[in-house]
């Protein structure tokens, strides 16, 4: 299934979906030494408040963020996914 946002919304097999995924991955990326919101903002190509919007669930991630948010955190997009656990 495709969201409005054009990013799949996948169940994993531990009932998270992508969007809660993704903010596990990125808050365990923010707790590392020296990792900023604003730093991870500006690695992604958004906002510091578009960020905050997306980390508290306001706003869901676009595919393109998506893809940055596994760059940045050495992550595939099945392991955002939860796919293949």
């Amino acid at each position: 299934m495709i969201t409005d946002m054009g990013v799949p919304n996948w169940e994993s097999r531990k009932g998270l979906d992508m969007t809660q995924r993704i903010n596990e991955k990125l808050g365990a990326w923010l707790l590392q030494d020296g990792h900023t919101r604003q730093m991870l903002a500006d690695e992604i190509g958004i906002t510091r408040p578009t960020l905050n919007g997306r980390l508290s669930g306001e706003s869901k991630w676009n595919w393109d963020e998506v893809i940055e948010v596994a760059r940045i955190t050495d992550s595939t997009l099945n392991e955002l996914a939860g796919i293949g656990e």
